[in-house]
């Protein structure tokens, strides 16, 4: 069943441009076990393979169109690690983890690179960073290669969207109903953009930031000695510097987050293809 996500039981990849994503890192892998050690033969295949993705789902594209949107896909894409990082962590998203689970496995983070979210190694669950951000594959690989290895991190506050992941859906309505904490978040949800459940269960998602918005991030615990139960991951850019009133600017990636983007490819290519160019 390494085509069904665990927590919904459906079809792991949600459009044609997640299956761009999976077939690229097919070819990526089969690239590798072609060409070994030669990285620029192996670059070279996964360009084609990448080029014919694209001439598949946008046929009426110009040629020198689909070469910009090549082009603009990040370095790590080509590494010949991406494409076995891709298809592990797909496989592992069809078996139970928590909802709430984050990694120390340098999978996530070569994923991270291959989508443009430049990755921080946290010490432990700690905010304290190994390293400055980097989507270098080489130096992924290098710095998860002695244990005790990193948390795989990120800035959020120098993306784009904001990030939710709820252990409960019920407990997450009563939050954006009731909770003080919460009233900034009601500028882009609601406890009626979460319906109420037939059964105990969680949800995440991603929503774009718009221009201007300052919302910190939010964390909720049922009670106050017990588990998290809510994350909600917000902050904002202001004079280039990077701001959160809610959490530490340096976070673990959630991976629901990082299963999210994989799932949904045109979210994924809107994080890759940046329209104003690279960040």
């Amino acid at each position: 069943m390494t085509d069904r996500y665990s927590f919904d039981g459906a079809p792991f990849e949600q459009d044609i441009f997640s299956h761009f994503f999976l077939n690229v890192a097919q070819a990526n892998v089969a690239a590798a076990e072609r060409y070994g050690e030669d990285r620029a033969a192996i670059a070279q295949a996964v360009d084609r393979a990448i080029l014919t993705e694209l001439q598949v789902i946008l046929p009426s594209m110009n040629p020198a169109a689909l070469l910009g949107l090549r082009a603009g896909f990040p370095d790590a894409i080509r590494h010949p690690a991406f494409g076995r990082a891709w298809l592990l962590i797909r496989e592992a998203a069809s078996h139970y983890s928590d909802f709430l689970a984050i990694s120390s496995s340098v999978e996530p983070a070569i994923i991270m690179a291959a989508l443009d979210i430049p990755v921080i190694p946290l010490r432990g669950t700690d905010i304290d960073s190994l390293a400055p951000p980097t989507s270098d594959v080489d130096r992924l690989l290098e710095l998860w290669d002695t244990p005790p290895h990193p948390i795989v991190g990120f800035e959020p506050a120098s993306l784009d969207h904001y990030f939710l992941v709820s252990g409960s859906v019920r407990s997450l309505r009563r939050c954006l109903a009731g909770d003080p904490r919460f009233q900034p978040l009601r500028a882009i949800m609601g406890p009626s953009d979460f319906p109420l459940p037939k059964r105990p269960t969680g949800t995440c998602g991603i929503r774009p930031k718009q221009q201007g918005q300052r919302i910190g991030s939010v964390w909720h615990k049922d009670n106050s000695d017990g588990p998290l139960i809510t994350i909600f991951i917000g902050g904002w850019m202001e004079d280039g510097r990077l701001c959160d009133d809610g959490a530490p600017l340096h976070q673990p990636m959630p991976m629901r987050i990082l299963e999210y983007i994989m799932r949904h490819g045109v979210l994924a290519m809107s994080i890759v293809q940046k329209p104003s160019g690279k960040t």
